[in-house]
């Protein structure tokens, strides 16, 4: 018997949707043009970047690439089969960001799809973080410059609730909403109708000084 452990799907389709940058051209964060830019900003380095990068790239081009149809199996049925590599991206089609049901082959269903995904998208997931790692090392040694909390700003919200404290006016109706905030630059206004809300800073703990109820 063969045994395998797979994620929960929700928390595995937010995992996938966070690869879609690296892995569509179009995208700024594209793998391609983020090799690119290592090898144009370390031309003059050691050679073992250039090799290390190169490297990447290659593995990079075997996570993604989809014309030999099979990654690693082949699930076989009464009316045919499909490769994990159609069953992973018919889970990310039709079960996933879309409900492309063209790929659907009876007899596989959407646990034979989520399973194939799993594999094939994680392998995506290693090179992502490859890739970060070597980004991270070169910075570290100083062969790239990075903006000062590139590797600590928060990604992720985690907070469930939403805080605000408010000062809030009325103005007639049509009344322009001002541009600027000369007196407060680090407040936000943000208008509803004829309404005008203004953000203020959070208090020194962190909170808005309101009350979430």
């Amino acid at each position: 018997m063969f045994i395998r452990h797979r994620p929960e799907e929700p928390s595995f389709e937010s995992f996938v949707a966070r690869l879609r940058p690296f892995t569509v051209v179009n995208d700024d964060l594209h793998y391609g043009k983020v090799l690119d830019a290592i090898d144009s900003l370390t031309s003059g380095g050691p050679i073992a970047i250039a090799e290390k990068t190169t490297d990447i790239r290659t593995r990079w081009q075997q996570a993604v690439e989809r014309s030999s149809q099979t990654r690693a199996y082949k699930v076989l049925v009464e009316d045919g089969g499909q490769s994990d590599l159609e069953l992973a991206y018919a889970w990310l089609y039709q079960d996933s960001v879309h409900g492309d049901i063209k790929h659907q082959l009876p007899g596989l269903g959407i646990e034979d799809r989520y399973e194939a995904a799993v594999s094939v998208f994680s392998a995506i997931g290693l090179m992502v973080c490859e890739t970060l790692d070597h980004v991270n090392e070169l910075a570290s040694e100083q062969h790239l410059t990075i903006p000062a909390g590139s590797f600590y700003e928060p990604v992720v919200v985690t907070e469930t609730v939403i805080r605000h404290k408010l000062e809030v006016s009325t103005d007639p109706e049509g009344t322009p909403l001002p541009e600027t905030l000369a007196e407060d630059q680090d407040a936000a206004y943000e208008e509803v109708d004829s309404a005008y809300f203004r953000r203020l800073p959070l208090e020194p703990d962190g909170s808005r000084g309101i009350n979430p109820t």
